[in-house]
């Protein structure tokens, strides 16, 4: 008989949790906010990322079965919410994608010549082009996934922003001057605007995602012990990681001159030019750039994986249940690659490259803070349901603890939805009304997509009985 090897142990899983979670992507956005960044994300550490740690450490530890949060809605609420659930969450991520991959393909513009990152026909061919070899690396399976997320999150996130905060610390240091002031007024955010507290969403989305490594529970090693130790390991690392590099942006680069795009890029060359090491910009930039290829081939997998489960628990089209000797979701990969490509050319419908950036990224948020709510109702309902002796880590507090950890993370997930339709200034997104009217028809095609997935399905399988 052959033997179950199991290829991800507590280390992989906290590298896999840094590089989902830890993206850079995020950093102009919360470096624009400067010291007041911190007190964003004390709130949404509290409200938002210890009850999904919490709550992950549960589910995946009294369910460890491969499909992480497919799995847990499914028995929770049965298959059809269980796929609407992991369906959303896998839509949300193809309309997020080509703003991770226009922060790729930005990378290696800066490596060549800065200027193309602003040429929208360049992002295009240069983003679809990432994401098909990046399609075709996770066709070879959840092992050499693991590998390559691994390597990227210790060389392409951890080395990177440990140097960039070291920068900081010497630039401080030495008495150059600082784009930003550490007194009372900086650490509070001014809520007279409510682009401010709509910023709060953004900072509860750069702390998604730690359920995601769920969808491997069944390839981790021991994973009632070593699930919850590799979460909490890795949430200290992320926190850090975010804040830190956040605010080394923000030293040198003045808030209204942040980049959206390539913010993180434009502080790493004025650290480099200023120290005196130019020879260690090319290095920096690449690595940077392998970090956030490991992001997004690490959300890839998850999201395709959980997918390609559901589609075959629930007999979807034969083909979005095809998967191949290496164990990979080829039909999901391959769907989602035309389907990627198709919504890349929001490029070309907005104003700016920023502006679509961040309406993209908007609209994946919402969606994904729905798909959350649901998570943290699966976490009460289950709990009723939990066998009692189960061996899986379980929130303190019983009962009571679950509901508290419940309503603070879909609470918060709630708020961040309502303030996430108020753009931040900086967005430059022109007509609030015409970004409200766009996420909301975004809203609407996401939440559209698994009934219409079904439906599909439902015709081939009557295809099939004929």
């Amino acid at each position: 008989m052959q033997k179950n090897i199991k290829p991800l142990g507590v280390l992989s899983l906290i590298l896999m949790n840094t590089v989902i979670v830890g993206s850079l992507q995020m950093l102009p956005f919360t470096a624009v906010y400067g010291y007041s960044l911190i007190f964003f994300y004390l709130i949404a550490t509290i409200t938002f990322f210890i009850p999904s740690l919490l709550a992950t450490a549960e589910l995946a530890t009294s369910w460890p079965m491969t499909g992480g949060p497919y799995i847990w809605v499914e028995h929770a609420f049965g298959k059809t919410i269980g796929f609407f659930t992991i369906c959303i969450l896998w839509f949300c991520n193809l309309i997020w994608y080509p703003t991770i991959f226009s922060l790729i393909a930005t990378g290696f513009f800066y490596l060549i010549d800065p200027a193309l990152a602003n040429q929208k026909l360049a992002m295009f061919f240069a983003v679809t082009s990432i994401f098909w070899i990046m399609t075709l690396q996770n066709c070879f399976g959840i092992k050499v996934s693991s590998i390559v997320s691994n390597l990227c999150s210790v060389v392409g996130i951890i080395l990177p922003t440990l140097l960039i905060i070291s920068f900081a610390i010497f630039w401080v240091g030495s008495g150059k001057s600082s784009q930003i002031h550490l007194n009372k007024a900086s650490l509070l955010p001014d809520f007279k605007h409510l682009g401010n507290i709509a910023f709060l969403t953004q900072v509860i989305i750069s702390l998604c995602g730690i359920e995601a490594s769920g969808v491997h529970a069944g390839d981790v090693l021991s994973p009632r012990r070593n699930y919850p130790r590799a979460l909490f390991f890795s949430g200290f690392i992320i926190l850090f990681v975010l804040i830190g590099t956040a605010l080394g942006i923000a030293l040198v680069i003045p808030s209204q001159d942040i980049s959206l795009v390539s913010g993180l890029l434009d502080a790493i060359r004025i650290f480099a030019n200023t120290f005196h090491l130019s020879w260690l910009l090319f290095i920096l930039l690449l690595l940077i750039t392998l970090g956030n290829f490991g992001c997004a081939s690490s959300w890839m997998i998850s999201s395709t994986r959980g997918m390609s489960i559901a589609c075959q628990d629930e007999k979807r089209h034969p083909f979005l249940q095809k998967t191949n000797r290496y164990g990979a979701p080829v039909g999901i990969l391959f769907v989602e690659a035309i389907v990627f490509t198709i919504a890349t050319f929001a490029f070309w419908l907005m104003p700016s490259i920023s502006a679509s950036y961040w309406l993209l990224i908007e609209t994946a948020s919402l969606v994904s803070l729905v798909y959350y709510i649901i998570l943290f109702s699966a976490l009460v309902k289950l709990r009723y349901k939990h066998v009692k002796g189960a061996q899986g880590f379980l929130i303190p507090g019983g009962k009571l603890g679950v509901w508290v950890v419940s309503l603070l993370g879909g609470g918060t997930a709630l708020l961040g939805i309502v303030v996430g339709f108020f753009p931040p200034e900086q967005a430059g997104v022109g007509s609030a009304f015409a970004y409200v009217v766009s996420l909301s028809v975004g809203m609407i095609i996401a939440f559209s997509v698994p009934f219409v997935i079904l439906l599909i399905g439902k015709g081939a399988s009557k295809n099939r009985k004929k």
